[in-house]
């Protein structure tokens, strides 16, 4: 039964049509129609309520701003506000003239009008005879709010309602009904925590007494509509110092060895959002829990802190709704805070129910029959995995209904085992399509586990035997969506798997740069190469230099058989750069950081080794030099160290002439290509040159080196061919060989924008460790 408050304001306006008074005006001996606008909380028949609470000032009505809007209107013809400083309810009784109300508010044949009003409006808004106050302007005004605070000094409700004449003739000749609802919503959670577990042979006791609860993703702004679409949300944490502390509910019995407890009720503005994104709203629960340990006979309790994750159910928070949660910790939850680490998902139970004044007792039965409120969700606690030479992964999952996995897809960037291998002997073929995994190797499933929860398994073995023609070197990509069974468009997830094999291979092409007409260039040797007037700027710098390669033709037709003419009959042409990751020891080799641990001082750019690169003067390019350049240990010490993952540069950056040792390190120091700076690059170790010769043996990998020829290692030189024969480098200034240098991907993909600079821009990327 709705309560009327029992505060009348008496007011008597006698205005022309669309005139307005900011405070109704009160004339004695006004003998007129009287209009009565009843006010009380919205209350939906159809779902079930709960109600406000007084003492948490959620049903405080302490200004009321009404809008009358006669047929067809756009300006309310009278508005006024009252200062009412009531509870639940209120109403309020307008008397007018005879011609004001039978001409302006309801001039025949119309017998209703409509009325708006806006409670507990902030007095930061200034409404005045001069506002706009349409109602589309009125639902559009911007609202603001603290939710951090423990309680709010009120709430600010909207609402709209008809106002209909009952007898034109009589005293009370109109009246209607204002239903407002609160623009915010509310969440209240209880705890249902067991007092002592046996989980894996330990005896675990909950410590609740000292258990705390942070709030993610509150929005603390709104307009008056309540559309939450209108809004670009303003967040709002629950965290530290107003962070959620529980108190044992001794109202409740405790059952089944569980103990209730509840907080404080939180509240917000209206949130919308799809499952797993990143505004999602969540609750984190911190409950300790001791457990024993014994040593030397000795048992003894060790306190340890875990951690719940707890989603609030479907994707709308609506206005004036009333989201209670029940959760149920029955065992100790992840020992690591999230979001770093995979989370245990509480068990909940959800009820929503429409925040109504009643003054009724709350069904713990309620069902919510209306499709708004359902409570639905699905959580995955991740929509991306990586697995680094792993077979298996469980995904935690906790959804409120069944759910199936669809549209299991499987994909990988190369070919593996069940496809053709392309031809490497012939040019290289950048191939970036998708290759359909056709393997029945592989299992995805869902697993619900007594101890474990729910779950989604993939298994999946992968084939890391060096020797074998099979062995997997390109990464694996599974994705799939996991959805409610009937609900099947609406709630789901996509999620992908990236599998990762022990020895991983991944191109990237270098296209080159601009290619421009310029005969007259000083790059262009119109000596030796009178027909090529074309020239490409290849995105690689050369001592700090950029370097050119000379075409004969800037047509299509002809740009794939001149790349490379200049290099000779016996040489390799290739425009990828190959990333070779590795996971897993193999053979004899090390995997390990094959840099010195201390940068290199300064040196001379005695030789340069390129005859048609203008040989710049002694000292680093431009007079500068890397701080922290850190070259390949020079011994035999790293002739087995492989390092977790590097890149070798393309043929762009080849050396066509036999050059020094010393020139070759600082070749590779100032070495850039395709906007992986220098200061990075060096000479590779004796294990990586051997690694790529196998690779390339394989055909996983084009050939990178030319046969018969020597090239720089750290520790020496090797000439290239079926056995890979080193040669001390010591003892001669004059030995001489080519270079191909190697970037360390493992130790700078860590910096911003994966370490990667301007192109077209020299970069010393040098940094200290």
């Amino acid at each position: 039964m709705k309560s009327i408050f029992r505060y009348i304001l008496m007011a008597v306006i006698f205005v022309p049509l669309f005139a307005c008074s900011e405070d109704p005006l009160v004339e004695d001996g006004v003998d007129g129609p009287e209009i009565v606008i009843n006010l009380s909380s919205s209350h939906l028949e159809t779902k079930g309520s709960m109600p406000g609470e007084d003492a948490l000032n959620e049903n405080k009505i302490n200004t009321v701003h009404y809008f009358i809007f006669p047929n067809g209107a756009i300006q309310p013809s009278h508005w006024g506000k009252v200062d009412a400083g009531a509870t639940n309810s209120t109403t309020i009784s307008l008397k007018v003239s005879e011609p004001v109300f039978n001409r302006t508010i309801f001039p025949r044949p119309y017998n209703e009008c409509n009325v708006y009003a806006i409670v507990n409006l902030p007095s930061t808004i200034d409404i005045n005879a001069a506002s706009d106050k349409s109602l589309a302007t009125l639902q559009k005004l911007a609202l603001t709010a603290d939710f951090t605070k423990q309680t709010q000094d009120c709430f600010v409700m909207s609402g709209d309602g008809k106002i209909k004449v009952t007898d034109r003739a009589s005293e009370r000749a109109a009246e209607g009904t204002v239903e407002v609802k609160r623009v915010a919503a509310k969440m209240t959670v209880n705890v249902n925590v067991v007092n002592e577990v046996t989980y894996d042979g330990v005896v675990w006791k909950s410590q609740p007494g000292t258990m705390t609860m942070d709030f993610y993703n509150g929005v603390s702004n709104a307009v008056i509509s309540a559309d939450p679409e209108a809004v670009t949300p303003i967040p709002f944490d629950l965290t530290e110092n107003s962070k959620l502390i529980f108190s044992k509910d001794n109202s409740k019995i405790p059952e089944d060895g569980r103990s209730i407890y509840k907080c404080r009720p939180i509240y917000s503005y209206p949130i919308k959002w799809h499952v797993g994104e990143d505004n999602e709203p969540y609750f984190k629960i911190t409950l300790p829990w001791t457990h024993e340990i014994t040593e030397n006979e000795n048992t003894q309790w060790v306190t340890k802190e875990t951690f719940y994750k707890v989603i609030l159910g479907g994707e709308l928070l609506a206005r004036n709704t009333w989201s209670d949660l029940t959760i149920n910790l029955s065992a100790p939850g992840n020992f690591e805070d999230f979001p770093e680490y995979n989370i245990v998902i509480a068990e909940v139970d959800y009820k929503v129910s429409d925040w109504s004044d009643e003054n009724i007792t709350w069904n713990e039965g309620l069902e919510v029959d209306t499709e708004i409120l359902e409570s639905r969700y699905i959580v995955v606690d991740n929509n991306y995995y990586e697995l680094n030479n792993l077979p298996t992964l469980k995904i935690p999952i906790a959804s409120s209904h069944d759910c199936e996995i669809v549209d299991a897809k499987t994909l990988s960037e190369k070919n593996q085992a069940s496809i053709t291998r392309p031809d490497y002997s012939k040019e290289v073929v950048v191939d970036e399509k998708d290759y359909t995994w056709n393997s029945n190797s592989w299992e995805l499933k869902i697993v619900q586990s007594v101890t474990d929860g729910t779950y989604i398994e993939f298994n999946h073995e992968m084939n890391n035997d060096i020797n074998s023609a099979s062995v997997d070197f390109a990464p694996y990509t599974i994705k799939f969506r996991i959805r409610h069974k009937d609900r099947p468009n609406l709630y789901y997830r996509d999620v992908t798997i990236v599998q990762n094999p022990a020895i991983m291979i991944v191109n990237e092409h270098n296209k080159g740069g601009l290619k421009v007409k310029d005969a007259n260039s000083t790059y262009n040797n119109k000596t030796k190469y009178p027909d090529y007037p074309y020239i490409d700027k290849g995105n690689v710098f050369v001592y700090g230099t950029q370097k050119y390669i000379n075409y004969k033709s800037s047509t299509n037709e002809e740009w794939n058989i001149v790349r490379g003419v200049h290099h000779g009959t016996n040489s390799n042409y290739n425009e990828n750069m190959y990333i070779i990751s590795t996971t897993v020891p193999f053979g004899d080799y090390i995997l390990t950081d094959p840099r010195e641990h201390e940068p290199s001082n300064r040196q001379s750019l005695t030789e340069r080794g390129e005859d048609y690169i203008p040989a710049p003067a002694d000292g680093w390019i431009h007079g500068d030099e890397p701080n922290c350049y850190y070259k390949t240990i020079e011994t035999a010490d790293v002739d087995k160290v492989i390092a977790p993952k590097f890149r070798i540069a393309s043929s762009w950056g080849k050396c066509n002439n036999y050059t020094t040792y010393e020139a070759a390190r600082m070749r590779c120091a100032s070495y850039q290509e395709q906007g992986y700076p220098a200061g990075r690059w060096r000479v590779p170790t004796l294990a990586e040159i051997q690694f790529i010769a196998t690779l390339s043996a394989k055909e996983i990998i084009p050939k990178l080196f030319t046969d018969n020829v020597y090239y720089w290692i750290s520790s020496g030189m090797v000439k290239y061919g079926t056995t890979i024969t080193k040669t001390d480098k010591n003892g001669s200034d004059d030995k001489r060989a080519n270079v191909r240098c190697v970037y360390d991907e493992w130790y700078w993909e860590q910096f911003n924008d994966n370490g990667k600079v301007d192109p077209t821009v020299f970069t010393w990327g040098d940094e200290p460790r």
